[in-house]
């Protein structure tokens, strides 16, 4: 990651490709059949760098807040056919990638990828029915 004033235009657009562009184009594939059958969930995956960005992120937050707008606005316009759009927002996930670039940070203070999965598994049940819009930060302890 770099300074915004050093992020090069291809680098902007790879963020937004991988992190926005790709939500939309699944959206847009998958909600005529849940728009057709009256139900269905969109869950996807942001960052807490989209309400909290850090300096040298400027092209990721971007486009992970760029989702969290995606989200809600969907959100909006299907909640009244039966669908669901959400999102979950962790913060640094404790993985073998992260914990190699970081060897000396306190690992165990991260979101444990099975955090993620609990909160993903509840909003696609049924008793999230009631839950459109929401961006729910997970945030472990750091």
């Amino acid at each position: 990651m770099n300074p915004a004033i050093q992020t090069t235009p291809e680098q902007w657009q790879l963020m937004i490709n991988l992190n926005l562009s790709s939500a939309f184009l699944m959206a847009h594939a998958v909600l005529p059949v849940m728009l057709q059958n009256g139900t269905g969930k969109l869950i996807f995956v942001s960052s807490r760098s989209a309400s909290q960005p850090a300096a040298n992120m400027a092209a990721y937050a971007a486009s992970k807040s760029g989702l969290d707008t995606m989200v809600q606005v969907l959100a909006e316009e299907t909640r009244k056919q039966g669908i669901n759009v959400n999102a979950v927002a962790p913060s640094l996930i404790n993985t073998p990638t992260n914990r190699e670039s970081m060897p000396n940070a306190n690992h165990d203070d991260w979101v444990q990828p099975q955090s993620i999965a609990a909160v993903i598994q509840f909003l696609a049940s049924e008793a999230a029915r009631d839950v459109h819009g929401a961006v729910i930060p997970i945030i472990g302890r750091t």
